[in-house]
């Protein structure tokens, strides 16, 4: 049975002289922005100047608080206590006044009492994780003057969320006060703000608050609360040790896509809730695929793995990584994801190569056929359904129910006059230069690419073009996937109107070097209607292949 959850509204003064924090090692980093420092000390000394005997409300926070001690484990309220202990830090260290100074170094420190027992030191707030954090805030609250941006440059190298934002709130705060009435504000920051504390001796209590009240400041991500919600589960003597493997996915991936991704493996469905209600709801509760705790830890980490060898370290089977390229740079959506995780969880490199390539024929199919967003994801969620029935790979390799593609339909679209304008255009060319490479190396594609006309869309009327090309000719052809190539870099019009001699003297060979398709096509020593069309019947017979492996 849930105990009392004891609600007050407390003064900053209180809060910090009666009450120690510690941030669990579940919590998220510290996050505050600049911004969101300045809006804090802004709003108070605005409440300051223009209401100094009215209250000021600042928010809340959410702590487990057993047998009435003075120790407060935070779940929620973590940023704005963050941020007043560091105005505390600040004000300590640049006061003249030594009243002020004392009276601000209790409130952040206080030393061990030798002549009274019980009397320990009491830092007012401690994190419950990495040791350079812990580190960083201990000197902070004990070492006055520790806030100079001499003594803080050895943390400045840190790769660390809470670190630099820590820094920089510091900062913030110290050019924030600059020529400001510091006794003043101190004054009314102890006896006018106000936070409301909500705190409970049961966990449960506390995590179903933490959810619920945490609609001041940055709202919580999904990673947050399954974070939260799973680590309740785990031994509190094994918490900080899985809390860090989950901060090291949250710092190394795409870790909310990949709780995405995870989502749609475990339901095979359409999303109708939040990331966070459908775990809680289906995968836990009603269809309970999993079980909250290490059970969803070690899932999670598995894939993570699995993410991180695939798209990030890569597997050095240069088909393979090209053909994940390929899909991640051309096809318009992540949709294919899932399904390429959880074969290669479930069947590792067996046919892998050969499971990504009917993969990518048959959403890339749809996608050209001009199939809806909704009906591709029902595709999907069918490939995901044959992996998980399936007793072998060669069930899932096999099974053309699930990949069979209009072939007719596919290669009737790439083969109209004005593909350029199409949605799968560089997809398509991207799909060309990889079918044209030898996959004996990693392809390296640039930040920009760019899709290029041979014959321009607006030449020169004295140019060579004109020569070589009806209007008629010009109209069908200069759009139509023969005529195109991809290029590095932004394209530049006025190099892209010139004779075709001159684009590829002084053009092309110095943007094509890494695309075996746009290579092979610029060998031509000249290009007219004869090698527009030679070069898309060769392009449309290719890729009229390499889609019929579906069926």
């Amino acid at each position: 049975m849930s105990k009392e959850i004891k609600t007050s509204k407390e003064t900053v003064g209180y809060v910090f002289n009666q009450m120690e924090f510690i941030i669990p090692s579940y919590q998220r980093p510290y996050v505050w922005s600049k911004d969101n420092v300045n809006q804090l000390l802004d709003d108070t000394f605005s409440a300051m100047q223009e209401k100094p005997e009215n209250e000021y409300f600042l928010g809340s926070c959410v702590s487990i608080n057993k047998e009435n001690s003075r120790q407060h484990h935070l779940l929620d309220g973590q940023q704005r206590i963050t941020t007043l202990f560091l105005i505390f830090v600040v004000l300590r260290d640049i006061a003249t006044d030594d009243k002020l100074r004392n009276k601000v170094s209790g409130i952040v420190f206080q030393p061990e009492d030798t002549f009274e027992e019980g009397k320990s030191s009491i830092s007012r707030i401690s994190y419950e994780t990495k040791e350079n954090i812990k580190d960083l805030i201990n000197k902070l609250a004990k070492i006055q003057n520790y806030s100079s941006l001499e003594s803080l440059k050895k943390y400045e190298s840190e790769n660390d969320t809470s670190i630099k934002n820590i820094l920089e709130a510091i900062n913030t705060i110290r050019d924030f006060f600059d020529g400001k009435d510091l006794e003043s504000y101190l004054k009314f920051l102890l006896n006018k703000v106000c936070l409301i504390c909500v705190s409970t001796e049961e966990l449960d209590d506390a995590f179903r608050l933490f959810t619920v009240l945490n609609s001041r400041g940055i709202p919580l991500t999904p990673s947050d609360l399954l974070k939260a919600e799973n680590l309740r589960e785990i031994p509190s003597k094994e918490q900080l040790s899985f809390a860090r493997k989950w901060e090291d996915m949250e710092k190394d991936l795409p870790f909310v896509d990949l709780l995405n991704y995870l989502r749609t493996i475990l339901i095979k469905d359409k999303a109708k809730e939040s990331l966070f209600n459908e775990f809680q709801k289906i995968i836990y509760t009603e269809k309970k695929i999993l079980k909250r705790g290490e059970e969803t830890f070690e899932f999670i980490k598995n894939y993570a793995d699995i993410y991180e060898k695939l798209f990030i370290e890569k597997t050095k089977n240069y088909e393979i990584d090209n053909l994940i390229q390929l899909m991640s740079l051309g096809l318009s959506h992540n949709e294919w994801i899932p399904s390429v995780l959880y074969y290669y969880e479930r069947f590792q490199n067996n046919s892998f190569l050969e499971f990504l390539t009917y993969l990518d024929n048959k959403l890339s199919s749809m996608w050209i056929c001009g199939v809806t967003p909704s009906k591709r994801l029902t595709a999907t969620y069918k490939i995901l359904d044959s992996i998980e029935k399936a007793d072998s790979f060669e069930s899932v390799i096999d099974d053309k129910g699930v990949f069979k593609i209009d072939i007719e339909t596919t290669i009737n679209r790439l083969n109209e006059n004005y593909v350029y304008y199409t949605p799968y255009s560089k997809y398509t060319l991207l799909k060309l230069d990889y079918l044209h490479s030898e996959n004996t190396q990693e392809i390296s594609y640039p930040k920009i690419i760019s899709m290029e006309h041979i014959l321009p869309k607006t030449p020169n009327e004295n140019s060579q073009w004109y020569k070589d090309f009806s209007p008629e000719q010009m109209e069908s052809l200069t759009h139509k996937l023969g005529n195109l190539i991809l290029l590095s870099g932004r394209k530049n019009s006025k190099l892209g109107n010139k004779d075709y001699q001159d684009k590829k003297d002084n053009y092309f060979n110095k943007k094509i070097e890494v695309y075996h398709n746009s290579t092979r096509v610029m060998q031509n020593n000249q290009w007219t209607p004869v090698e527009i069309e030679k070069n898309q019947e060769h392009c449309i017979n290719l890729l009229k292949k390499h889609y019929n492996k579906n069926n």
